[in-house]
């Protein structure tokens, strides 16, 4: 059970310097998963801006909208990568204990 309401919830992210720590520390704090946290605010009107890795720093400002929504679709594309490699990783360990195929 989340330990504040969604109107405090909102509060605090919407007065947090820097949001994207606020995320982690709201979802921390009401021992939920972050998206939980997302889906309130995004719900109850916030302009939730994930922070965004360029060059190795994070960075949620200066972006136009156009540009934050290529750098996400860009960070979708990486992950996509990634879970791919893993689940045929995931695969070829099940093939080996169990001997049989996961297509």
């Amino acid at each position: 059970m989340m330990e504040m309401g969604e109107c405090e919830i909102c509060n605090r992210y919407r007065h947090a310097k820097h949001k994207g720590e606020q995320l982690e520390i709201l979802a921390e704090l009401n021992d939920v998963p972050r998206h939980k946290i997302i889906g309130i605010l995004l719900e109850n009107g916030e302009n939730v801006k994930l922070p965004i890795r360029t060059r190795g720093r994070k960075r949620n400002t200066d972006f136009t909208e156009k540009e934050y929504q290529k750098a996400l679709l860009n960070r979708l594309d990486e992950l996509d990568g990634q879970i791919s490699d893993r689940e045929n990783e995931f695969k070829d360990i099940c093939t080996v204990l169990f001997g049989t195929r996961f297509d």
